[in-house]
């Protein structure tokens, strides 16, 4: 399995990589958004810069490849892992452990692409894939918090943010087992919004200075 495993958490990883918001600036714009607006390549700037419609594109983009290795290649690494004759049999736990790390390398794969000097997003779109992925409901709770508190606040980060600190609450309220046979779980979406937290932190400092723009405002 472990040759298996290492195959399909390179692919993952190269398939977080693809830089979507990166593409859409050239391919309908002609523009880097590295060199515009916040720099970053983030919904915020991509909308800022290319309008909600390409925005929406680029956050399903960044779902969706996220989303789908982390859905069908743990299945396809225990099936190719198989001999014949063996009575090997999935268990839950093997499909979470499997999907948890696949859904590591897209999520840093997106943070630290390797097709653009290992500078991408920060993994807030990518991440909700992944976990869409192993606990849809949760996940879909996430998004309409998302959706609120960005409706109220007008500020991306703040949704983000404060969505991924919220999001082990929710795997807690959902997952029945998550404090037993699924405590990785809950470590994995505990070490995930750190790191988003960790990719927001300029972002958290202009929010504590009442600094951070919000998407109704041009960013500087």
């Amino acid at each position: 399995m472990i040759l298996y495993l290492v195959v399909f958490s390179l692919v993952s990883y190269l398939m977080g990589s693809v830089p979507f918001s990166f593409i859409a600036g050239k391919l309908f714009k002609g523009i880097d958004l590295r060199e515009l607006g916040s720099g970053n390549l983030g919904a915020t700037n991509t909308y800022r810069m290319l309008g909600l419609g390409t925005a929406l594109l680029v956050g399903i983009m960044d779902a969706s490849k996220a989303f789908l290795p982390v859905l069908f290649f743990p299945g396809i690494v225990l099936s190719l892992s198989q001999t014949p004759g063996s009575d090997m049999i999935a268990g839950t736990q093997t499909l979470i452990v499997l999907k948890m790390a696949l859904g590591l390398c897209v999520i840093s794969g997106h943070i630290w692409t390797v097709f653009l000097k290992f500078k991408g997003g920060k993994g807030v779109t990518t991440a909700f894939g992944v976990f869409l992925a192993i606990a849809p409901l949760a996940s879909s709770v996430s998004l309409l918090i998302w959706i609120l508190i960005l409706y109220i606040s007008k500020t991306v980060s703040l949704a983000s943010v404060t969505t991924a600190v919220l999001f082990p609450v929710f795997l807690l309220l959902f997952r029945k087992n998550l404090l037993g046979s699924e405590f990785m779980l809950f470590v994995f979406s505990l070490a995930v919004a750190i790191l988003v937290i960790y990719t927001h932190r300029s972002n958290i400092k202009r929010l504590l200075k009442a600094e951070e723009k919000s998407i109704g405002r041009e960013e500087k």
